[in-house]
């Protein structure tokens, strides 16, 4: 019994640390994204709930904006409820997985959709490219959910949820966000560079500002994206399940930029 105490302080100690930042980098995205709410207000008001709007850019402004910030409310009580009681069941951590997971989703669904809209739109709106990137967005979104639910099935948690190993499937999942997001903003890039050799590097505003706000959430996303990648990596490269610990905060971190980003992407959109 002695010689087994100390080993249990000391794998307690480090729940305790890795609860704590859960808990931070939860609150710490909470608090962020009311900040950007509360800022975005006069914008709001002046150029998205006017009447002229349309209700198209409305709702591409809106839902997931306040999405986000709901979903980072349920997931700020969620984490309280559960580090409070600090053994919980498989299943209650399960579905805390899955809404993080299918929340997620949602949100790169629907950025992915405006970025395709204006990548359409840069193309001319020609048929074979509505094609491609509805057949890209809607295969890609039938592999995520379907490796999603296998990622969340066969997940091991230790106490208040922390996860003690996450299958490969998260990183083809992360892989494949890499990947889309990579296609976009290269897609956006060669419409840019050949329209100002058309044009003989003319400035034009409406195009630079759709290049740059694509830029943008191309760095913001894949940085995140390639961060939990190389935190699944071994030292020789090898996918090892038991050091994918970023795993546990990832929500927040995803979730930052893809709110942040609609605050201007769809009134560049209608405008």
């Amino acid at each position: 019994m002695t010689e087994e105490h100390p080993f249990t302080e000391l794998d307690r100690n480090e729940d305790q640390w890795a609860m704590l930042i859960v808990r931070y980098s939860c609150y710490s995205c909470l608090t962020f994204l009311a900040w950007d709410w509360l800022t975005g207000i006069p914008f709001e008001v002046r150029f998205i709930w006017r009447k002229s709007t349309a209700r198209s850019t409305k709702f591409l402004y809106a839902f997931p904006r306040y999405f986000g910030l709901l979903s980072s409310i349920c997931n700020a009580i969620a984490v309280s409820h559960i580090h409070a009681k600090y053994y919980v069941d498989r299943m209650s951590c399960e579905r805390w997985y899955g809404f993080q997971k299918l929340t997620i989703s949602v949100m790169l669904l629907a950025l992915e959709i405006l970025l395709m809209v204006r990548v359409f739109a840069l193309f001319d709106r020609k048929r074979h490219m509505a094609i491609f990137l509805f057949a890209s967005l809607a295969a890609k979104t039938l592999i995520v959910f379907v490796l999603g639910a296998h990622t969340i099935r066969n997940m091991d948690f230790e106490v208040a949820c922390l996860t003690e190993s996450v299958p490969w499937t998260a990183v083809c999942v992360s892989a494949l966000d890499v990947l889309v997001q990579t296609v976009i903003w290269s897609m956006t890039l060669y419409k840019h560079l050949i329209t100002h050799l058309k044009h003989g590097w003319q400035n034009i505003p409406l195009l630079s500002l759709v290049t740059r706000d694509g830029s943008v959430a191309f760095v913001l996303l894949v940085v995140i994206f390639v961060v939990l990648l190389k935190d699944a990596m071994t030292v020789k490269g090898n996918v090892s399940e038991q050091r994918m610990r970023l795993n546990d905060i990832a929500f927040p971190y995803v979730n930052i930029p893809n709110h942040h980003c609609f605050h201007s992407l769809p009134f560049h959109l209608a405008f």
